[in-house]
């Protein structure tokens, strides 16, 4: 029943155990769980179940994972190395029981946490020790979630600088049929309020499925944490995909793939792709919010809002997919940011649509780029929506935008589809050029500029349409130019301050 074995491979992991007994003595495989009672004094470690184990006095029982008994007067412990499987602590597959206690205990370890092909139900946060947390695949390996909590929860400061822990390989469902409420599915904890920030760092979430049912309203929730990684990762009902909030820095999002049709609404939770704000609740008042974010080839379809930015210290949005949004495809609160080759269309013809808005924030300026978009309705909108609105119209507070960049994008839908194409209210300066929008698509101005400071427009083709301008601001200044157009002014305080020129209109 016990075959010796080459001592190389193994003799490798002779290091002192945590029960203070060198591992120096011949290593022996064990066939059987039987055998642990009948192994002779001489063989203090032995290998079984892809693991070691260690004899040491006393008395405990076999809980057929962690422990096994051995001759009378000692019990053997397994080593862990690599790995922990949570069937070692008794967790089981596919029975419809509440493992959570069971997985718990396996985390409880701070060893990286392994989840067999199967189905796991769990009625409670599994709370994380600065562990991996990996199953056998989206497919095969899932988190059922039910009851109230969080799917998945990790306190603030858990995993110390650059970690390199990673989530990756399971679904989480729930079988609860109730609505979906304002749990997510990963929830990074927040510093404690009046305390300066902590951090969790270098975390990946990658290869994992997220079903918006039962307490699981959301996805993934970050705070106060640095060089966290996502990546292909889809999400199905969930109601708000991701939401970084507070001091969230370097992170990262490529091919995360989120569709809401046929999802129920949280009462709670906004039905918003993405969320960035800030907190002010650190030591001192301090505020801190996202720095330095990417989001890459992700989807948010059929979303309230695609991405609503209300904060956010320097972001890029690069070939992203916002799809039949109804109410935004981004709602920007803050200049700072990049817009960058992608797709935003909608269909909504019952309330006022806007692919890109831009409501002025008041906090210094920053950059808006707004680049090789392409801006689509797939009918006639709601005869009050805009492609791009820059301002609030003088509604806010703070009444002028920084104005932006916006360059080389097209914007398309059938004939009246808009009532603007772009719209510039109130902006200290804005650049629009090199953009192309298809033949009639505005039933009102093309391009609108009303209390410019500064507006640069040249290079744009838009066929049939017209951009206004109205400066009635003193010393506002600018040129349109070189565009396919129609041109219109009006109160214009300094009219040599604009240069106007070589403008024509013509389709076809």
């Amino acid at each position: 029943m016990k075959k010796q074995l080459l001592l190389f491979g193994l003799l490798l992991m002779a290091v002192v155990s945590s029960f203070g007994q060198t591992l120096t003595n011949a290593i022996y495989e064990v066939a059987d769980s039987s055998d642990f009672r009948s192994l002779a004094a001489s063989y203090p470690t032995v290998v079984y179940d892809g693991s070691v184990w260690v004899r040491t006095a006393g008395s405990r029982k076999s809980n057929g994972g962690t422990i096994q008994t051995g001759p009378t007067g000692y019990y053997y412990a397994r080593q862990y190395s690599g790995l922990i499987n949570v069937r070692w602590f008794g967790a089981k597959v596919n029975d419809g029981v509440d493992d959570t206690a069971l997985i718990q205990k396996a985390i409880n370890t701070g060893e990286n946490v392994y989840l067999p092909r199967g189905t796991y139900k769990t009625s409670s946060s599994l709370v994380m020790k600065n562990n991996s947390l990996v199953g056998d695949g989206p497919a095969a390996t899932y988190l059922d979630k039910i009851g109230n909590g969080h799917a998945i929860y990790i306190p603030n400061n858990a995993y110390g600088s650059r970690e390199a822990k990673r989530f990756s390989g399971f679904s989480i469902i729930s079988s609860d049929t109730t609505a979906a409420r304002d749990y997510y599915a990963f929830y990074f904890a927040p510093t404690p309020a009046g305390l300066a920030a902590g951090y969790n760092s270098g975390i990946s979430i990658s290869d994992v499925e997220i079903f918006g049912k039962g307490p699981i309203g959301g996805g993934i929730y970050l705070s106060d944490c640095s060089k966290i990684d996502v990546s292909h990762v889809g999400m199905t009902w969930v109601n708000n995909p991701v939401s970084l909030i507070g001091s969230v820095i370097q992170s990262t999002f490529t091919n995360v793939t989120c569709y809401f049709d046929g999802g129920v609404k949280s009462t709670t939770l906004p039905n918003t792709g993405v969320l960035m704000d800030y907190r002010t609740n650190y030591a001192e008042g301090k505020l801190m919010g996202p720095e330095s974010t990417k989001l890459i080839a992700c989807s948010f379809v059929q979303y309230d809002i695609g991405v609503e930015y209300r904060f956010g210290l320097y972001a890029v949005f690069d070939k992203l997919d916002i799809d039949y949004y109804k109410q935004y495809g981004f709602l920007l609160k803050y200049e700072s940011c990049r817009i960058l080759n992608s797709w935003m269309s909608t269909a909504t013809t019952s309330e006022k649509a806007v692919a890109i808005k831009l409501i002025p924030s008041g906090f210094t300026p920053g950059d808006l780029f707004i680049q090789n978009n392409q801006i689509n309705a797939y009918n006639v909108l709601h005869s009050t929506s805009n492609a791009i609105e820059l301002g609030d119209n003088g509604a806010g507070l703070n009444r002028f935008s920084w104005g932006g960049h916006i360059y080389g994008n097209s914007f398309t839908g059938p004939q009246g589809a808009w009532n603007y194409g772009i719209q510039a209210d109130r902006t200290r300066g804005v650049i629009i050029r090199d953009n192309v929008m298809s033949d009639s698509l505005c039933t009102n101005n093309a391009i609108n500029l009303i209390y410019c400071r500064h507006a640069v427009v040249s290079g744009n083709i838009l066929q049939s349409g017209t951009i206004k301008l109205q400066a009635i601001l003193p010393k506002s200044f600018g040129s349109i130019t070189d565009n396919n157009a129609n041109i219109s002014t009006s109160n214009i305080a300094d009219p040599g301050n604009w240069e106007i020129a070589r403008n024509v209109s013509f389709s076809n």
